[in-house]
């Protein structure tokens, strides 16, 4: 994150900060701007990072509170990390401000912003604003609770084609309807239950005959089991 920025006057700028409050509603506004805030969670975002991160220091009457700034939220708008760096004193010339890379370890969001919190009628000037991603060689990561169904730490690269031949051993998961199409049954991750009666049912009593792994995913990663009619056999269905 970077951007160029300059200005003239050497003295003028006061030493008043804009009140904290008065930041969050301008950031809000902006990152709310055509787009529905479901449930507030990008205004609570926003909410939380300034408050927990402040505002910078004002720098008196010699220079200006001119910031580059950044929140880093999770896909629910959490606060993962934010920060600035002020505008450098003596930006007579253009000066470069900038923050170094900032290693995301998470699918989410980040606001990047330019803030100019002095009361003066003194002109910061900005020029080139950039931000930069180096996506990572990852496409996709998935995480499994332990009968199959997707953790929300889960994520695609939006340009990737998704994958899903990826948990119970590469079946399919069936974006439509949310199960896996397994070779003989359908098998439901959320319930942790088979969709459709085992058909060895007969030889195993005991346990239902929608049951997953003897409803224990950790120590067996199959469909489900059972020994044969003439016990010689273990059938896999």
């Amino acid at each position: 994150m970077g951007v160029w920025s300059y200005y003239e006057s050497a003295s003028g700028y006061g030493t008043s900060s804009i009140a904290l409050a008065s930041i969050i509603s301008s950031v809000t506004g902006a990152l709310v701007n055509g787009a529905p805030d479901v449930g507030g969670l990008k205004t609570n975002g926003v909410n939380s990072a300034l408050n927990g991160l402040g505002v910078g220091p004002n720098q008196g009457d010699a220079a200006p509170a001119a910031y580059l700034n950044y929140i880093l939220f999770d896909q629910y708008y959490n606060v993962v990390n934010a920060g600035w760096n002020v505008v450098p004193t003596g930006a007579f010339s253009q000066q470069y401000v900038s923050i170094p890379t900032v290693t995301v370890k998470e699918a989410g969001y980040v606001f990047v912003y330019l803030s100019y919190e002095d009361q003066s009628s003194n002109w910061v000037y900005f020029d080139d604003f950039k931000v930069t991603i180096t996506p990572t060689n990852i496409l996709q990561a998935n995480e499994y609770y332990p009968f199959g169904m997707l953790a929300p730490a889960s994520w695609t690269r939006t340009t990737a084609t998704p994958n899903n031949f990826l948990a119970n051993g590469g079946t399919e998961l069936n974006t439509t309807t949310g199960v896996y199409d397994l070779e003989f049954r359908n098998f439901d991750p959320v319930l942790g239950r088979m969709m459709q009666v085992d058909p060895m049912a007969s030889s195993m009593p005991f346990h239902t005959p929608y049951h997953y792994s003897y409803n224990n995913p950790v120590s067996g990663n199959y469909l489900s089991c059972c020994w044969s009619p003439d016990q010689q056999h273990y059938f896999i269905v």
